[in-house]
């Protein structure tokens, strides 16, 4: 499972025909997880990785929507898919913004990293689409230039000065 100081070339989930046989990376999002098996989506493919038995209890700490690596051998599926079958925990990494975390014990027994809840790092997967991070920033600008806009309008309705304008209720009218 150590695959440090190997050369494993990291491919997106289309190019995974091309690949049958050879020891490969891919990033992708999770958008489904159970025992042995994940769903992974690039852009809008998707593919299975399967995982080793020993990381069945540790598929539940990954979340749909996590963008992950796995390191793996691309074989043909049952139904005809295509999927990563990776070797060890090992080659199952959370993917932060600076650094890649692995999911799994460590090559050398240690326990498992903290869950995505903790990761404050997970962000989008090298080679995978926009995640949802691009949204969240678009959707809190396009509310604060709403906020923005909103309290010009009111200050520019109100005027200038804070003196009553002429024919509100707060001005006695004028004796011609």
């Amino acid at each position: 499972g150590d695959t440090a100081g190997l050369n494993i070339p990291e491919i997106r989930l289309r190019e995974l025909p091309e690949h049958r046989g050879q020891l490969v990376r891919v990033g992708g999002i999770v958008r489904w997880a159970s025992g042995t098996r994940l769903i992974l989506e690039d852009g809008n493919i998707r593919a299975r990785a399967r995982l080793p038995e020993e990381v069945r209890r540790l598929t539940a700490l990954l979340t749909i929507s996590e963008p992950v690596n796995v390191v793996g051998r691309v074989d043909r599926a049952g139904d005809g898919g295509w999927e990563v079958v990776a070797r060890t925990a090992a080659d199952i990494g959370r993917v932060g913004r600076t650094r890649t975390t692995v999911v799994g014990p460590q090559v050398n027994g240690a326990s498992p990293r903290a869950s995505a809840s903790q990761n404050a790092n997970a962000a989008t997967a090298p080679g995978t689409a926009d995640g949802d991070l691009p949204w969240l920033l678009l959707v809190i600008v396009l509310v604060a230039a709403a906020a923005a806009t909103g309290a010009v309008g009111f200050l520019l309705r109100r005027g200038s000065s804070v003196e009553p304008r002429p024919g509100s209720a707060l001005v006695a009218p004028r004796e011609p």
